[in-house]
């Protein structure tokens, strides 16, 4: 296969000269911090979403990343030009994974609603460690997670002045929470107002209850807890499931191999 030339129009789609889009992505700092979730047998690759076989997943937030492949790792995108917070962010589960942090997987025969539960745990505890990690290597996640907060709470505004209850689809519920939770730990760092949060969390109780109360039980065990240690996450995604009076025999702690 011929090598891009620096004025060819890039392979991504985007229209642009390969020079102004995908030349210089990524940068030496992400491609040092890749480098830390790698190993001999499992590389990481970018790819656009519309590649993705799984149609389901074309549906996914900006960027997603599953095993594939054999044995490497892809991490699939829907912008034109991935953000690399977002890809670091996506790197940074493996690099946790790799350090002894578990995760909690259902068996085989558990039902959908045992499965999303699993997922949005996960997610939720796994992602807190992900972006300290992001901060010590240098990267800043904070403009774009507030960026998504500021946004959510223009959505929900919006909702409550035309008087609509918004409906919360099972695909947007696990968002919707992370970002409730990520409003009161930016509350409690002061890098939103008070008021801005207070107002964010008093719309959320009145239109997305659920979401509301799900994400304040997590908040007040998690705080409870220091998961700093592969140790201690480990024993609080145990905890978790008790908590949620789950069926403790239909989940297990499993260590992905990166």
């Amino acid at each position: 296969m011929a090598k891009t030339g620096r004025n060819d129009p890039c392979p991504c789609g985007s229209g642009e000269k390969y020079k102004h889009c995908f030349l210089n992505f990524p940068s030496t700092k992400l491609k040092s911090f890749q480098r830390l979730a790698e190993s001999p047998r499992r590389k990481i690759i970018l790819s656009d979403i519309a590649t993705c076989d799984n149609v389901l997943l074309r549906n996914s937030p900006a960027s997603l990343l599953i095993k594939d492949r054999g044995d490497n790792a892809v991490i699939y995108y829907n912008v034109e030009k991935p953000n690399e917070t977002l890809i670091a962010h996506e790197i940074g589960h493996i690099v946790l994974y790799r350090k002894g942090y578990k995760h909690l997987q259902t068996r085989s025969d558990a039902s959908d609603e045992q499965k999303y539960f699993a997922l949005t745990i996960n997610m939720l505890v796994d992602d807190i460690l992900v972006e300290e990690l992001l901060i010590e290597h240098g990267f800043d996640p904070i403009p774009m997670r507030k960026s998504e907060l500021l946004a959510d709470i223009r959505k929900l505004k919006n909702q409550k002045k035309l008087k609509a209850i918004p409906e919360s689809p099972r695909n947007n519920f696990l968002i919707t929470v992370y970002h409730f939770i990520q409003a009161v730990l930016f509350r409690n760092a002061g890098i939103l107002s008070k008021e801005r949060v207070d107002e964010f969390i008093g719309l959320g109780e009145a239109y997305l209850p659920k979401e509301m109360e799900f994400s304040m039980n997590l908040i007040r065990l998690i705080s409870k807890y220091n998961f700093d240690e592969p140790d201690s996450h480990n024993e609080l995604l145990d905890k978790l499931v008790a908590f949620f009076n789950e069926k403790k025999e239909c989940f297990r702690l499993n260590s992905p191999e990166f």
